[in-house]
């Protein structure tokens, strides 16, 4: 069970941290603006994860999130699309915290690029419609 104050603690760095990044992600038109936003993301929790209740699982969620436009597999519109989805859901985060709300988006998020490293190959693979010559 997480401690409710390090749960607040976490709310708060998550809304000084992340959501001003998230806000120029959204306002990036470009992907590669959003993206580069983005990057920024995971190195904004690298001092915390050490407390952070859900740090680990967050930091991960954005490093994938990014990964979709660094493998240069997953068109940029589409990598574009399921970032800002992400970022979006991200912001609609409840005032107070609640800890069910990251495991949720954490969950999502995973199982949204996991689908689409499925589709288009990620580092390690390649895309399921290509052959090995």
């Amino acid at each position: 069970m997480t401690d409710s104050s390090d749960l607040e603690r976490e709310w708060n760095l998550f809304r000084e941290k992340i959501d001003p990044i998230c806000l120029q992600v959204l306002e990036a038109s470009h992907p590669e603006d959003a993206y580069g936003a983005a990057c920024y993301c995971p190195g904004a929790l690298l001092d915390d994860l050490g407390w952070l209740p859900h740090g680990g699982a967050v930091y991960v969620a954005w490093a994938r999130l990014t990964d979709l436009f660094e493998t240069g597999k997953t068109d940029d519109d589409v990598a574009h699309r399921i970032l800002r989805e992400a970022t979006e859901q991200w912001l609609q985060r409840p005032p107070s915290p609640v800890a069910e709300f990251i495991e949720e988006w954490t969950e999502q998020t995973t199982e949204a690029v996991t689908l689409r490293f499925r589709l288009d190959g990620n580092f390690w693979t390649k895309p399921p419609n290509t052959t090995t010559e």
